[in-house]
């Protein structure tokens, strides 16, 4: 986009050069022109920014709730096996079972840390 601007300026500059006159008219129009450009271009970022957070949303939901029914499950588990004797093959995998669903909700903070604007 700047790349475009600097050679719409150069042209301008380059055709008022050998014409051997001041701008007067042409800058308006580039200044006009280049602002519905830039606002055009805004408006088609806004609207992908607004799509990638209704996506990034619509996943969020389902991630939370597929840890919620692993959770569900091994709590039934948990709750259903107290008296029943494991053997460490099984123990190994059920807790990797449970260190999966707790990697997936680490995935997601419970709540949110305010953002930092970025130094310039």
């Amino acid at each position: 986009m700047i790349e475009r601007i600097v050679k719409l300026i150069k042209a301008i500059a380059m055709k008022h050069h050998e014409r051997n006159e001041e701008p007067e008219e042409e800058p308006k129009y580039l200044i006009t022109h280049l602002e519905k450009e830039i606002l055009m271009k805004l408006s088609d970022i806004l609207q992908q920014n607004e799509s990638i957070k209704s996506q990034l949303n619509k996943a969020e939901v389902e991630i939370v709730k597929r840890v919620g029914d692993l959770q569900a499950a091994i709590d039934n588990l948990t709750a259903n096996m107290a008296d029943v004797e494991l053997t460490p093959e099984q123990v190994a995998s059920f807790d990797a079972v449970k260190a999966s669903a707790q990697a997936l909700d680490d995935l997601n903070e419970d709540e949110l840390a305010p953002v930092e604007p970025p130094v310039e």
